[in-house]
């Protein structure tokens, strides 16, 4: 190996170790050090609940779990003033709950299912950071979560979910509610990290009020840095 090459290469290691001294030195780990350089990252969380069957639901009543804390919901504020997608005319939606839950009170006097699933929901802003990769009693999931099992990194839970409706037949609701929070940065484009909170109701039972829905919390999903 000639000089000319020795010398190429000592300055190609001493460019990169160069780099990586000015990203570490700049503050860029994640999250603390997204400030320092500028690098902003915006958190929000999005609520969807889809409702499917055939024929019409008539005399509904429906609660539904909400990403909550302490007994706050940001979502269900939005919600509940009328910051929502999909909210059919007739629906009285509303929040009811204590600190340990809060749930979406839906009432209808029918819900059809002529033109398909039923889907609605919201986007919220987070006020801090959505703590992605270990969610505690801070963070905004779904709530409450019984039966907790883990298994290959995703917990899986039971939580309570209100329905009662009148359908024809053995025909049955299915109810669906799903919850991602995010958080994004663009450097040098869109990238981040995010949590699925999801919880399913199956099945044919009519107007036995409270019942076990099935969820799954999978966290840690993306990036936590820039590089």
């Amino acid at each position: 190996m000639d000089d000319g090459w020795k010398i190429l290469i000592g300055i190609t290691l001493i460019f990169c170790i160069g780099i990586n001294a000015l990203i570490l030195v700049s503050g860029m780990n994640y999250p603390d050090g997204f400030a320092t350089t500028g690098i902003k990252i915006t958190s929000i969380y999005q609520y969807d609940v889809t409702l499917t069957g055939t024929g019409t639901a008539e005399n509904v009543t429906l609660m539904i779990p909400l990403p909550s804390a302490g007994g706050d919901s940001p979502v269900g504020d939005a919600i509940a003033k009328g910051d929502a997608e999909r909210i059919l005319p007739g629906w009285s939606v509303t929040e009811v709950g204590t600190g340990d839950a809060v749930f979406l009170k839906v009432t209808a006097p029918a819900i059809s299912f002529a033109d398909g699933p039923v889907t609605f929901g919201t986007v919220a802003s987070a006020a801090h950071l959505i703590d992605t990769k270990d969610p505690g009693e801070e963070t905004y999931i779904l709530r409450p979560k019984e039966d907790i099992t883990h298994e290959n990194g995703v917990t899986h839970y039971t939580a309570p979910l209100y329905a009662v409706y009148d359908m024809p037949g053995e025909e049955g609701m299915e109810i669906t509610v799903h919850l991602d929070g995010a958080n994004t940065w663009r450097y040098p484009v869109l990238s981040g990290n995010h949590l699925t909170d999801t919880l399913a109701l199956t099945g044919n039972n009519q107007g036995d009020g409270w019942q076990e829905a099935d969820g799954t919390l999978t966290v840690a999903i993306g990036k936590y840095s820039v590089i």
